[in-house]
């Protein structure tokens, strides 16, 4: 009888182990679950975020763009005055002499 009662003992005693590893395990794996989930909430969160600000980046290249042609609309027009004035300067000069050349 005394073999019986003893393996019934380590039976049971085998039996507490596996319950108490099986609930280690169940516990392991919850709190697994939950970090994957919150790693997951923080992955979207930044692929959001990496989206709005690709975004961002995409109006500011235009926004500079559109400045940087503005800029040199001006200054095109700026040289077209200059041109002009150069000009103007130019065929006073060039009367100036002949009237100078006319009374000498």
């Amino acid at each position: 009888m005394l073999p019986n009662v003893n393996e019934a003992k380590n039976s049971e005693k085998k039996d507490k182990k596996t319950m108490v590893d099986a609930d280690r395990l169940a516990d392991e794996l919850r709190a697994e679950q939950d970090h994957a989930q919150t790693q997951e909430k923080l992955r979207k969160a930044l692929e959001t975020q990496i989206k709005e600000l690709q975004i961002r980046l995409d109006e500011a290249e235009n926004n500079a763009l559109k400045g940087g042609k503005k800029a040199i609309q001006k200054l095109e027009q700026r040289v077209r005055e200059l041109e002009n004035e150069l000009d103007g300067e130019q065929r006073r000069h060039a009367d100036a002499q002949k009237n100078l050349r006319k009374t000498v």
